[in-house]
Order: structure tokens, then sequence, then C-alpha cells
């Protein structure tokens, strides 16, 4: 099995992605994963037991080659009834274990999938406005949804941003990036381009009729943020200003400075 990870922001296109890659009778892109905080919470638990600091004291190159095993092991084993030649596996965790995947699959790659933050906002802002009754956290007016959606470590928005920062600081080398508004508008060279960084043979993908396949419990997000990515790849009819108002979307694009220059998002 060929393993990758899939990473990014909400509302940026990654469902859509699996369900495009999902096509690829070789490919399996799952939908959203607890892996990536299962190794994490795994390899956190051991580190401090102090039997496992008593093994490092007395062996520490043999300790850490038999932690690694077994971790690796613990994600050659969640996938181990897959039909498919390769794996990807999704969950937005994944931004702040690129180190963890490097050094348990050293060939894996981690494909992180960004968006205009405002548009991502805005997305979120259209989804509420179909059903303002379901209250959102932050909820009652856009600023403080705004405030609380991008949050640097509790937001839905604001983590992974903070995961994707990261990863821009670190360039841990197993990084693809894909952008939203390149995968919808030019959908077919992105895709080649994606192939190519993992070394896969073109599968000629039908972008005009991509099916759902994801089975994300939307209820869990109280039915407000549907994860469809289905019909023909193209980009979306409306704008973040149609959504959000010039003071939000200047605060957005202050706050995050570094995420939009690294971007070209102005």
């Amino acid at each position: 099995m060929i393993f990758h990870a899939i990473g990014g922001l909400p509302r940026s296109g990654s469902t859509l992605l699996c369900n495009v890659l999902n096509q690829n009778p070789r490919f399996h892109a799952s939908s959203t994963s607890c892996l990536p905080q299962a190794l994490n919470g795994v390899a956190g638990f051991i580190s401090h037991q102090d039997e496992f600091r008593s093994a490092l004291a007395h062996d520490a190159d043999k300790t850490q080659a038999r932690f690694i095993a077994a971790l690796r092991g613990m994600l050659r084993g969640w996938y181990s009834t897959a039909k498919h030649q390769v794996v990807f596996d999704k969950s937005r965790a994944w931004n702040v274990n690129a180190l963890l995947l490097k050094q348990l699959c050293p060939d894996a790659k981690l494909i992180i999938v960004v968006r205009d933050l405002r548009a991502v906002f805005a997305s979120i802002e259209k989804q509420h406005r179909k059903s303002p009754v379901i209250a959102l956290p932050g909820d009652q007016t856009v600023a403080n949804r705004a405030q609380t959606m991008f949050h640097r470590q509790t937001g839905m928005i604001g983590a992974p941003i903070c995961g994707v920062e990261d990863i821009l600081r670190r360039d841990p080398g197993n990084v693809i990036l894909v952008k939203y508004e390149s995968l919808v508008a030019n959908p077919r060279v992105v895709l080649r381009n994606l192939y190519d960084q993992l070394g896969e043979i073109w599968f000629d993908h039908d972008l005009d009729n991509v099916e759902n396949v994801a089975t994300d419990l939307d209820a869990l997000w109280l039915n407000k943020f549907p994860h469809e990515g289905s019909g023909k790849v193209a980009p979306p009819d409306d704008a973040w200003s149609d959504w959000i108002s010039p003071d939000i979307a200047a605060d957005i694009m202050r706050k995050f400075s570094g995420y939009n220059s690294a971007f070209g998002y102005a």
C-alpha cells in the first residue's frame, strides 16, 4: 500500500478533491479521518511514560526504532483491509503532523488544500444563512462569528491556518500545495501536476460528473456544512464580497498576512 495524506482548510475543496481521486480505481481517498489524532495521541501517551523513559536511558536508538515501528504498524493496520493500491487519508489534523507523517512514512506526501480566507469564511456564512435558526459558535453577529471562527487555537478556520503556517515555517519537504482557485478553474492541469508529484500514472478523470462518495456525518456540524463536492468541477458562481463586508475582509487579511502573502492572496 502506498500511503499519502490530505489536509488543509475547511470549505477549501478537500472533499471535492477526494471525490475526484476516488474515480481512479487504484485510489482510495477517505472521508474525514481520526488517524492523525490517534497517532499523535499514542505518541504523546507513550512519550510521557516512566517505563519508556527508562527504556530510552538504557538504549535510546533501539527504543526509538521500536516506537516508530509500533506507530508505523498502527498506520498500516488502519488500512489493512483496503483493496486499493494507493490510500489518501484526509484530515485537517495532518496540518500539524507533517513531521510525524514524514518520519513514519518517508515517501508519503501531504497534500494541503488552501483557499482565499475571505472566501472560506464567506462559504461558511453563506451556509449559515440557509439555516440561521441553528446557532453556530460565536453566533448573533457576523463579526462575532468571524472572531470565533478565526481564533488561532480553537477556531474552525483559525486552528487549521496555524497548522498551514507551521508547514510554511518548517518546510518539511513532503508537502504538495493545492490552491482551491486553481483546482476549480483548471482542474485537469492541477490534477496532472499532482499525479506527477505523486509519481502516479495519469488517469482520465470525468471532471463534468463527479460523484459524491464522502461519508462524513454532517450532523456533527449541525448539517450546516454538507460534504458534497459533486457535479462539474467549476468555480463558484458567487464571490466572497456577496457574503461578508469590506471591514471584516480587511481584518482577515491583516490578521493572516503571512498566509495571504505566501499564497498570493491580496
